[in-house]
């Protein structure tokens, strides 16, 4: 999918999740760079270690997300693959505040800026509600945002598709994405990264039935980020892979271990096993934490892509997390909504 950006140039790789790239939705299995040069801009120093609490195990740790309690709202995408168009608006949280957040809605009918219904809505306790225009009386999509920092994603896939998806059809996302082009996160460098999030599945609602074709029909939870070399002095500058977490994959109870080419990106992915995140089976609801030790992983993603004939020109130490989104994947007719909360990717030098 939007294999037009892959001809983009070296900086337009480095927004991919702001301009469009995501990852080719992975079937489920059968069964060295330039001299490093040290970052004016790297994160400031870890906080002086104390000894971590019950309460707060990582209160030494940073944050490296911007805005994880999603005060500022959003830019937002265009809902139309390979439109030349990345963003189309804001929906606002906070008068003033400059969104940190992107909202991603590619492939989908129902822009949910185009309608006079996706003005936010105040609903009990401070939420805010942004939802595309209503058919029969239920909307495309919904986003709602609450005072205590969570997010509710909902996207109903049942009016983008009037039949089974086809192989060559584009499918509906609705994925929080971020990127950094300063206060790099240096992978190599940190002691520790931490992957975290607490969600729950409020919905999945099943209109395929025995029409799926489970090679070709999915709804996915995901979470990806990017590990890009964004060492200027490298000859890779610019190479990347795919990390992602298969939150939620209705075709299994446990996503598989799954590393391949990318079509739509033509860069490596790569999904640990979800039995390495995550113990019971996600369904309607359920809560699920996760805490992810990014760090190790990472490092034998790595290896696989370059054994693999990827990141040809990077070294281990060219790694930043370059960004990351978070949502739906909906390429079968079904209906889905889970909440987000404390989401955060936290890190220590």
């Amino acid at each position: 999918m939007k294999k037009i950006l892959c001809l983009l140039l070296c900086l337009c790789v480095l927004l991919a999740c702001t301009l469009g790239c995501q990852p080719d939705i992975p079937e489920p299995p059968s069964g060295g760079g330039g001299e490093q040069q040290q970052p004016s801009d790297t994160p400031g120093d870890t906080p002086e270690d104390t000894p971590p609490t019950e309460e707060n195990p990582y209160k030494n740790y940073l944050e490296y997300l911007k805005d994880p309690d999603f005060k500022t709202g959003f830019i937002v995408s265009s809902p139309i693959n390979g439109s030349g168009i990345s963003d189309t608006g804001t929906l606002s949280i906070t008068e003033g505040a400059e969104p940190l957040w992107h909202l991603a809605q590619w492939g989908s009918d129902h822009d949910i800026m185009l309608n006079a219904d996706s003005l936010p809505v105040n609903g009990l306790n401070g939420n805010k509600i942004f939802f595309s225009k209503h058919v029969n009386g239920t909307p495309a999509k919904r986003v709602t945002v609450r005072e205590d920092g969570s997010v509710t994603l909902e996207l109903n896939a049942s009016l983008e598709y009037d039949e089974p998806r086809r192989p060559d059809e584009a499918w509906p996302h609705l994925l929080l994405s971020q990127d950094w082009n300063k206060s790099l996160l240096w992978v190599p460098f940190a002691k520790d990264i931490r992957l975290m999030m607490e969600f729950s599945l409020d919905k999945f609602v099943d209109h395929m039935g025995s029409s799926a074709n489970r090679n070709m029909h999915a709804a996915q939870f995901i979470w990806y980020v990017t590990l890009q070399n964004r060492n200027t002095g490298s000859a890779g500058y610019g190479e990347y892979l795919w990390f992602g977490l298969n939150l939620f994959d209705n075709r299994m109870d446990f996503p598989t271990f799954y590393a391949a080419h990318d079509n739509g990106t033509s860069a490596f992915i790569y999904q640990p096993d979800a039995h390495d995140f995550r113990s019971e089976p996600v369904t309607v609801g359920s809560t699920v934490c996760i805490d992810f030790p990014l760090l190790s992983h990472a490092k034998t993603a790595f290896n696989l892509a370059k054994e693999r004939g990827y990141l040809k020109n990077t070294a281990w130490q060219d790694l930043y997390i370059g960004s990351m989104n978070t949502g739906f994947e909906i390429p079968g007719t079904y209906d889905i909504a889970v909440t987000i909360r404390d989401i955060s990717i936290k890190y220590k030098y």
